[in-house]
């Protein structure tokens, strides 16, 4: 994948993040970042016309135990897929290039920052229980800023 489509996810392999939940806890997040070749025969046969690289970020905290798992890959014309799974949540975005098409904020506050180029991403998925999130704000230089959970709660990013 071209640096223009991987510098959608900002995190960097084995490096660690922190999120600040709305009760004040800070929580930790490690991160694992790779390369996969996936191959999709559904068409013809013909493996080498229809694979393509997918790349897979994982930011995992042990205690409360959460996994965001971020997939991204571009299409054969040019176009950018980004799915976001937050525990039992889904985020599907698509793109037109290496431009996502989602609403953007030109700047949020969130903690006590002012974050630019803020995107507002809902939860696509159907999902039971009251502890998944339904929103997130993201932006391609910091990532995560905001989750949103039904449930009231919310994590923040701590920098």
């Amino acid at each position: 994948l071209p640096d223009s489509v991987l510098n959608i996810i900002p995190y960097k392999d084995s490096a660690t993040y922190t999120f600040q939940h709305s009760n004040g806890h800070l929580l930790t997040f490690k991160s694992v970042r790779e390369n996969e070749l996936q191959y999709n025969t559904a068409e013809c046969g013909n493996i080498t016309e229809n694979s393509y690289y997918i790349n897979t970020t994982r930011l995992s905290c042990e205690y409360p135990s959460i996994n965001i798992d971020m997939f991204l890959y571009q299409l054969r014309n040019g176009n950018v897929e980004f799915d976001f799974f937050i525990n039992q949540s889904q985020f599907y975005v698509t793109g037109e290039g290496v431009e996502l098409n989602l609403p953007k904020t030109d700047s949020v506050l969130i903690g006590n920052r002012y974050y630019k180029n803020v995107y507002s991403i809902q939860n696509k998925a159907f999902s039971d229980g009251d502890s998944f999130a339904d929103s997130i704000y993201y932006n391609t230089t910091e990532g995560i800023l905001k989750i949103f959970v039904r449930n009231g709660e919310s994590y923040i990013i701590h920098n």
